[in-house]
């Protein structure tokens, strides 16, 4: 494309079929060549490719995109892939981002530059889907569609291959190309030498092509010079302009829609409206009859509501708006806001006189019309008409003061008469709404009750009631005494206007027979609802109820007996025996230890009285029972509990440490299951709470899969309390539960997420229903416990050894003589800031002279999970070492850590259990248990400090074993859920996850990444998504916050007031508040109109983006760009 002759040609066909994006490729003209020439097309934005200039390559390339100057506002970038593939980025309010990609695939002759565009534009086409853009691709393919189709439906093996890629990737990806409608043999896209095809597309992504309407070929043979016939494809602009509507409703917190005020539209309205609409259909008849049908009704519609828009009356309303106000009244309140608007006027006038023109003075006489009206139409509201000037200019000598003061006068009489109008109407709406109410009460009582029914309830809270009496006037403040007067005033002094009826014949019929009185009431009625059932009576009604009505295992339970004996009650008023008690309760779930008293008490059905030790427990505690070995059992009482092989057996959860937060089943007070996830484990009292969780189908489908689902809420259970935070909808049921009734459900979903709506377990009810009955019934047994001859309960103390036992089992150790001990502790952290982060700790017993190799008695290594930090590291080795330690020893700790040693210390004063400074400490919880094993074991510990990596062989050793347990199969895990806690109350992330890090710190650094998120999460802010994509444009949040928070010195140049106006206007940039034409239209549209443009250019929507890019703007720019590098330059060489 070369000379002004094509561009002539570009700005015919354009104009002729509005175009609003045109691509042009292959122009062979660098952008700053492409520009000069297109300023022939003065309505269209042109943005164009770099030129390869390389003398290798017989094209030198260049793509150009002309965009309508209404849409190239929009445009926030443009990006020259090569000089064959150029995008544009366009950016529409609602979240609409489109881009479109202009390219330009060599011939085959080019085969390496081909093979690079290709590969190219699929990457670019991949990036875009993932960015979510709206996009779309024209231009030359130099390849033919209509030859690959066969290929692509009938041999998809070939259609896959390399030489069909992009085809291939675009087909298989949903993209599509509309056909043109009127393509043929004898018009194509590409004609040369009576060769015609088509080698130009336009296509279109999956998100698009739902607004594509059709597609045609332009026969420009007669009228250009160029061998190509441009494609064109017509889109629904509904995707543009809706959304620009729906963002600034959401703006205005409304949905908004313009409504026509027809029945104020007088003729000669009418008559402009005709003439404008027939003015804006400026198409020729035949070139209209040519379109396709959709881009008819397009056109017709859009010319015929912007006439509607410039000529007949309107106004902007909600979407759920009813014209209630009267005429009169709505009249009233538009001509009140247009004398504020020209009082505004006037005052920006008065403040910048040199602003004054002839237009001024125009306006001024419509003004002055409209004015005139109103003082007549309202003659009677003003007790003084003031005498208006015919011109502003005799208004200029004293600054138009005594205007304003008119103009003021005329306001507010005009204000208060408003606000008389708007108060009687409001009156009698409400007494029309009374009035309405009232009739139905009498005439229509149905639509009375649904009108009180519909009723949204409100609550008047009283704190302080005033009696206003004649002699005693008295406050009342006590809350007793408000409810006392407030239903003393309801009893006495508020009437009830509905009377009782008269008598029954009165009532509706359907009323009438109820409330008819009984002739004859005999005085036997009630008398066998007295009586208690006899046991004959309790027998047939039993014995006569159908087989099929109750369970199998009950049918039984309730068939007649021949004889009851007076005997069959004995054995349930006696305590239990002690074969009885060994056969039904003997033992705990592992069967080697008799169940405590109190887990049995706790568990009991019908338990009453306070829990004491009576003597028949203690006879059989002492047959039983090992002294001092905590309830084991003897040798011959010990047995294995029996499971039925037919169901499978669950793991208790006492068999769990009490902060690991399992799924549990169970079974409720009627024999139903219980699903639920712990919440709370209350280990001390033997129960849990629990997020109660249901499977309807439970029960009746047992075989198939146990399907969770979140309770809905049941009056049994106490229902969670909403907060700020938690939906207020959301409804969780908290039960609390046995721990000795309940078994660990193996489930698919470990935790409970926001989103979890189902949870699947790997076994039906029918495999585990037996195991859990069982289980459950194990401590059914209730008796009537002796009033005498009890003691009290002794309660161990609660200790934290019973979860580290578990852990560290398998620990060696070298027992001690002496019980001195020595050790040596290290940990390890690695991989810190990644996901395969690892904490490492070890320990070395060392007992001298003993005949062990350079005195390493044993050792151990593992690990520690949650909060990583090389401190935590080496309190877990420390943790490690004092929880296989015996009692009453004396322990000496080497380590390399300071960290450590002033933990230590801090344990020898009871920091982390009586101070304030335990939330403030790293790792607190860990801490508190290290110093609770102390305390509880009677240790005395003694840090040494060794110098790290100083040559010492034992310091070194202990540093190699922490390494390894990163990898070793050996390696102890320590988790949180091992580690039992040494206070009531744990801070836990995810039911799992235990928080050691300062409370205060970390809900801060939480509560500021919430505000960051949401900061972002603003529209004006959707641009960081694009540039955080690109490793070259990264934002720099240190600097960016550095810079709003930096405050200057004051000085007599720069004021305290300076520096105010200057920290305002900072933050106004960053969050894109300056007033602007295009944030004043979106705050006030009923101030600016959406015409308007920059007032300095006249030519661009005033956007922050024109702010600095106006043409008129640039010299300015310039100025204060070259002065603060001059400034920077000097700071810079002064440094």
């Amino acid at each position: 494309m070369y000379g002004q002759t094509k561009l002539e040609e570009i700005s015919t066909f354009f104009s002729l079929k509005h175009i609003s994006f045109g691509g042009i490729v292959d122009t062979h003209l660098h952008p700053k060549q492409m520009k000069f020439l297109s300023k022939r097309i003065s309505n269209y934005t042109v943005f164009s490719s770099n030129l390869d200039t390389s003398k290798q390559i017989l094209s030198s390339g260049g793509v150009s995109l002309f965009i309508e100057n209404s849409l190239a506002s929009h445009v926030q970038d443009f990006k020259s892939h090569s000089s064959r593939l150029l995008s544009v980025d366009l950016y529409f309010k609602g979240n609409i981002k489109l881009r479109i990609f202009v390219i330009y695939i060599p011939p085959p002759a080019e085969s390496v530059l081909r093979t690079d565009t290709i590969d190219l534009l699929i990457q670019q086409l991949t990036l875009t889907k993932h960015a979510g853009f709206y996009h779309a691709v024209c231009g030359d393919f130099n390849m033919h569609l209509d030859k690959y189709y066969p290929i692509y439906f009938n041999q998809p093996q070939v259609a896959s291959k390399h030489i069909h890629r992009l085809f291939f990737h675009l087909l298989s990806h949903g993209y599509e190309d509309y056909t043109p409608i009127n393509l043929s043999d004898s018009l194509g896209t590409f004609h040369r030498n009576d060769h015609i095809t088509r080698v130009d597309y336009v296509w279109s992504c999956p998100l698009l092509k739902g607004f594509a309407l059709t597609a045609c070929i332009f026969n420009a043979q007669d009228v250009c010079t160029s061998d190509h016939n441009p494609v064109i494809t017509y889109y629904d602009m509904s995707l543009l302009f809706a959304s620009t509507k729906l963002a600034r409703a959401r703006q205005l917190k409304r949905r908004t829609r313009r409504v026509f005020k027809f029945d104020s539209v007088t003729e000669i309205q009418w008559t402009e409206f005709a003439d404008k609409a027939d003015a804006l259909c400026d198409v020729s008849p035949s070139t209209f009859s040519s379109w396709h049908i959709n881009q008819m009704c397009e056109y017709l519609q859009s010319r015929i509501l912007k006439a509607a828009n410039a000529t007949l009356p309107s106004s902007t309303v909600g979407n759920n708006y009813t014209p209630k106000v009267p005429k009169d009244l709505e009249i009233l309140t538009q001509h009140y806001r247009f004398l504020n608007r020209l009082m505004h006027s006037i005052r920006l006038l008065r403040k910048y006189p040199l602003t004054y023109s002839a237009a001024h003075e125009h306006k001024w006489s419509i003004h002055l019309i409209r004015l005139q009206n109103i003082l007549q139409l309202y003659k009677k509201v003003f007790t003084f008409v003031p005498t208006l000037p015919s011109s502003l200019s005799s208004c200029r000598q004293d600054d138009f003061k005594s205007l304003l003061d008119d103009l003021s006068n005329i306001s507010k009489s005009l204000r208060g008469f408003h606000l008389l109008q708007e108060k009687e109407f409001q009156d009698s709406s409400i007494r029309a709404h009374l009035d309405d109410r009232n009739n139905n009460f009498e005439t229509d009582l149905s639509s009375f009750i649904d009108s009180a029914l519909s009723r949204t309830r409100r609550r008047i809270t009283l704190d302080r009631v005033f009696v206003d009496h004649p002699t005693h006037p008295q406050l009342l403040t006590a809350p007793k005494d408000i409810d006392d007067a407030v239903v003393n005033h309801f009893q006495n002094f508020v009437p009830i206007k509905s009377t009782p009826p008269v008598s029954v014949d009165t009532l509706p019929d359907r009323w009438s027979s109820v409330y008819q009185p009984m002739d004859d009431v005999p005085s036997s009625i009630y008398d066998s609802l007295m009586n208690p059932p006899t046991l004959d009576e309790w027998l047939t009604t039993v014995s006569s109820t159908p087989n099929d009505t109750l369970p199998d295992r009950w049918s039984s339970a309730y068939q007649p007996m021949d004889d009851v004996s007076s005997s069959i009650y004995d054995s349930l008023m006696n305590p239990p025996t002690l074969d009885e008690w060994l056969t039904t309760v003997s033992s705990t779930p592992n069967g080697t230890h008799l169940i405590s008293w109190k887990a049995y008490y706790d568990n009991l059905v019908g338990r009453r009285g306070p829990g004491r030790i009576p003597y028949w427990y203690k006879d059989i505690q002492q047959a039983t029972t090992i002294p001092d070995t905590n309830n084991r059992l003897l040798a011959q009482f010990i047995a294995t509990p029996t499971i039925d092989s037919s169901f499978y057996e669950l793991a208790p959860c006492t068999s769990s440490p009490p902060t690991t937060k399992n799924w549990i089943v169970t079974l409720d007070d009627y024999g139903s299951p219980l699903f639920g996830k712990q919440l709370l484990v209350q280990a001390s009292r033997g129960t849990c709470s629990i997020v109660h969780w249901i499977s309807p189908d439970c029960e009746s489908s047992p075989g198939d899969l146990i399907r969770l689902s979140p309770c809905p809420g049941c009056a049994a259970h106490t229902p969670l309390p909403p907060s700020k935070k938690r939906n207020a909808d959301l409804t969780l049921c908290t039960p609390t539960v046995s721990l000795q009734h309940s078994l660990i459900l193996p489930t698919t979903n470990e935790r409970i997420r926001r989103n979890t709506s189902e949870v699947t377990s790997s076994f039906t009810w029918a495999d585990i229903e037996d195991g859990v009955r069982l289980y459950y019934s194990r401590l059914d047994f209730d008796f009537d416990s002796p009033s005498d001859d009890i003691v009290e309960a002794f309660t161990p103390p609660i200790t934290i050894e019973s979860s580290a036992a578990a852990v560290f089992a398998n620990s060696p150790l070298v027992v001690s003589s002496d019980s001195r001990y020595i050790f040596f502790t290290d940990g390890s952290l690695i991989n810190l800031g990644t996901p395969d982060v690892s904490m490492g700790w070890s320990w070395m017993q060392i007992v001298p002279d003993a005949g062990f190799p350079n005195s390493i008695a044993t050792y151990a290594h593992g690990l520690i999970r949650d909060n990583p930090s090389s401190s935590r590291a080496e309190a877990a080795a420390i943790y490690a070492v004092l929880t296989i330690s015996p009692r009453d020893s004396e322990v000496t700790i080497y380590t390399d850590s300071q960290t450590a040693i002033d933990g230590l210390r801090s344990c020898s004063s009871s920091v982390y259990l009586n101070s304030r400074l335990y939330y403030k400490t790293s790792n607190f919880e860990l801490w508190a248990i290290i110093e609770r094993t102390i305390l509880s074991k009677n240790l005395t510990v003694l840090p040494v400090k060794v110098k790290a990596h100083s040559g010492n062989y034992l310091n070194d050793f202990a540093d190699s074993l922490a390494n390894t347990a990163h990898t070793a199969s050996s390696s102890i895990l320590i988790s949180g859920m091992d580690l039992a806690s040494a206070h009531d109350f744990v801070l836990t992330y995810d039911n799992d996850i235990v928080c050691e890090s300062n409370p205060r710190h970390l809900l801060k650094q939480y509560y500021q990444t919430q505000l960051m998120r949401d900061l972002l999460n603003l529209t004006r802010f959707h641009f960081i998504s694009l540039l955080s994509s690109n490793t070259d444009y990264i934002v720099d949040w240190e600097l960016t916050w550095f810079t709003l928070n930096f405050k200057p010195s004051h000085d007599a140049s720069f004021t305290l007031e300076h520096a105010s106006r200057h920290s305002t206007f900072k933050f106004k940039l960053f969050l894109d508040d300056l007033p602007t034409l295009e944030k004043l239209k979106r705050t006030r549209p009923d101030l600016y109109m959406d015409e308007l443009t920059c007032r300095s250019c006249i030519d661009r929507m005033e956007d922050l983006m024109h702010l600095f890019m106006c043409k008129r703007r640039r010299l300015p720019m310039q100025q204060i760009l070259q002065s603060y590098q001059n400034h920077l330059i000097s700071k810079i060489l002064d440094a």
